[in-house]
C-alpha cells in the first residue's frame, strides 16, 4: 500500500433518502439489494462499502456508519449523527 499521498477532510453532508449527497461534498448514493452495500459516488468517483453499527462513545449512541473504497484505494468513512436506538 502506497502511503505517498494522504488526505483527510473533515466535511459534514446529507445523505438524503433521494439518493442524493448535499453538502461541500455532492453526489449520489444507493444501497445494494443485501441491503448492507453502500455505492456512493462523489465529484465523479465511485466508491463501494458496507454499511454497519457502530458506537458513537462521545454521544453514548449507536450510529450508521460507513466505510467505502474507490477502484484506485481512496477511502471514504462516516458516521451518522441520527440516533438508532
Amino acid at each position: 500500500m502506497g502511503h505517498e499521498k494522504t488526505y483527510f477532510a473533515w466535511v459534514t453532508v446529507n445523505f438524503n433518502p433521494d439518493g442524493t449527497i448535499e453538502g461541500p461534498k455532492a453526489g449520489s448514493w444507493g444501497l445494494r439489494a443485501d441491503g448492507m452495500t453502500i455505492d456512493i459516488i462523489v465529484d465523479g468517483v465511485e466508491y463501494s462499502g458496507r454499511l454497519l453499527r457502530s458506537f458513537a462513545a462521545g454521544h453514548g449512541r449507536w450510529v450508521m456508519s460507513f466505510t467505502a473504497l474507490s477502484e484506485e484505494g481512496i477511502a471514504l468513512w462516516g458516521a451518522g449523527v441520527a440516533v438508532l436506538y
